[in-house]
């Protein structure tokens, strides 16, 4: 007979079970986040653990036949995009795990190396028009999952939404996870961007959003907003099925962002070079598991007339 814990196991089982696979990415990094915070801080992290435990009883009820339509169900579809900002505040709760050491020295090697300063000083000699272009695409970051989303909700609905979700939330929630584990300061540290005038306005409203907004502890490695913006591009790939313009467009505007990234000293070239990785590898993942579950949809009904035939 099964005890006390055997029945919350197999309970825990059954509502993971019935979970979309991107829930099951916030619920693993929401859950994640609240043991990480008191592991690192204890109690004194105490509201922010309050609002990993609010996130996780949420998308826990999500399946639940009170969620089954009307506001239950927008709420369901566009959480995923919209936890983002929260998910990403919750990195900064945890802070650098006290066990690592500064992880600048490599960061600064692989800048050096990649000559990254000469590429600075020559976008900054092209002109007004570049650096205005890549502080733009700095600051577009903050719309542009949502804009992808919403225009893979038009064109193909609720169950394409639902791809393009999975592919996203992995990659940047993966980033997000691992910001703790590799403590360094950031560039604007060290560095201060050359701008012409004409870019000093839109950099002025970056660096005011990162100092409102962004983490109060320094944590550049892996960039988060190349992640996200790398993991969209591929989402948008995946849920529309193929290489369409809009997907080529997005790639685009993260390559572009990539440049701004490392022009503008928000992140290290390492920080860049991590977060397509981990999108590539989020979007790979995601491919995996969404063709097997298609696979076994297939065979399914084989199987069950293959079960009825050797019955009779």
């Amino acid at each position: 007979m099964p005890t006390a814990a055997g029945y919350a196991r197999i309970h825990v089982s059954r509502v993971v079970s019935r979970l979309r696979f991107s829930e099951k990415v916030l619920l693993a990094y929401f859950a994640w986040s609240g043991l990480a915070a008191v592991a690192f801080q204890g109690t004194g992290a105490w509201p922010r653990i309050m609002t990993d435990a609010a996130a996780v009883i949420l998308i826990v009820t999500f399946p639940a036949q009170a969620w089954a339509g009307g506001l239950g169900r927008v709420v369901r579809n566009w959480a995923p995009v919209t936890l983002t900002l929260p998910a990403y505040w919750q990195a900064d709760v945890i802070g650098p795990a006290p066990f690592m050491a500064s992880f600048d020295a490599p960061l600064v090697a692989l800048d050096r190396l990649l000559r990254c300063d000469r590429i600075r000083d020559a976008i900054a000699a092209s002109g007004w028009g570049l650096p205005l272009l890549l502080e733009l695409a700095y600051l577009l970051i903050y719309v542009v999952p949502l804009a992808a989303a919403a225009l893979v909700y038009v064109k193909q609905g609720d169950e394409r939404l639902e791809r393009f979700s999975s592919v996203f939330v992995l990659g940047t929630f993966a980033a997000y996870a691992l910001l703790p584990f590799f403590p360094a300061r950031s560039p604007l540290a060290f560095y201060f961007a050359q701008t012409h005038s004409a870019a000093d306005s839109v950099r002025r409203l970056n660096l005011w959003l990162l100092d409102r907004g962004g983490l109060r502890e320094s944590l550049p490695f892996p960039s988060g907003h190349i992640a996200a913006a790398a993991a969209t591009s591929f989402a948008v790939y995946q849920a529309l099925a193929g290489a369409t313009m809009t997907a080529r467009l997005l790639l685009a505007y993260t390559i572009v962002l990539s440049v701004a990234t490392v022009y503008g000293r928000y992140h290290y070239a390492a920080d860049v070079l991590a977060g397509w990785t981990i999108s590539g590898a989020a979007a790979l993942a995601v491919r995996h598991y969404h063709d097997g579950a298609a696979r076994q949809a297939i065979r399914t009904p084989e199987l069950c007339a293959q079960v009825r035939m050797s019955i009779k």
